[in-house]
């Protein structure tokens, strides 16, 4: 174990077990505000560091502001493009885009070391297109949207494309071949 790690493991463990050695021989000798702060202090700065950490991981993730502004917005009209999206296996997400979703695929794309080109299509379609392309019997609700990436849009190799098709799942990502095959 690093020198670092044992001290952070230290200090943690006497500001969590501290209190509750510290806090009863005070309040039992009667010093009540003292034994009352022992445990207020020690467990304000463990939520303050928490929170200050928190802030620093979702800095580091969103580390591209206005990533929305990135994203070409592509309206799916022909059905062959859709046909084009599920043979690729496409990346596909249920929902409309936002700017904040938006922004959160792109940083999420960009620490995964993905992108190709700064700039992105992303195709949106609805549950009745899918129907019309891909069968009447498709469990898809007609007013459902759907957003899909090319997967070759990406920059996707043999070293990151096992641990690209594992991560995509913490984000809700699915291979649209996979969301039409399972809609019977």
């Amino acid at each position: 174990m690093k020198r670092k790690d044992l001290a952070l493991g230290v200090i943690l463990t006497i500001l969590l077990l501290g209190p509750f050695v510290a806090g009863p021989i005070l309040l039992a000798h009667g010093h009540v505000v003292a034994g009352i702060l022992v445990f207020v202090i020690p467990y304000s700065c463990l939520g303050l560091a928490a929170i200050l950490r928190k802030r620093k991981l979702q800095k580091a993730a969103y580390r591209i502001p206005n990533a929305h502004t990135r994203f070409t917005v592509i309206p799916v009209t022909e059905h062959e493009t859709l046909r084009d999206l599920c043979r690729n296996s496409a990346l596909t997400f249920f929902g409309e885009p936002s700017d904040k979703g938006l922004d959160g695929l792109y940083n999420w794309l960009n620490n995964e070391g993905v992108l190709k080109e700064e700039r992105l299509n992303l195709y949106t379609y609805d549950g009745k297109m899918l129907k019309e392309v891909f069968g009447t019997k498709r469990q898809f609700g007609d007013e459902e949207k759907f957003m899909s990436i090319f997967l070759r849009d990406l920059n996707l190799n043999e070293s990151n494309k096992l641990q690209f098709s594992r991560n995509r799942l913490t984000i809700g990502g699915r291979w649209l071949d996979d969301i039409v095959d399972n809609a019977e």
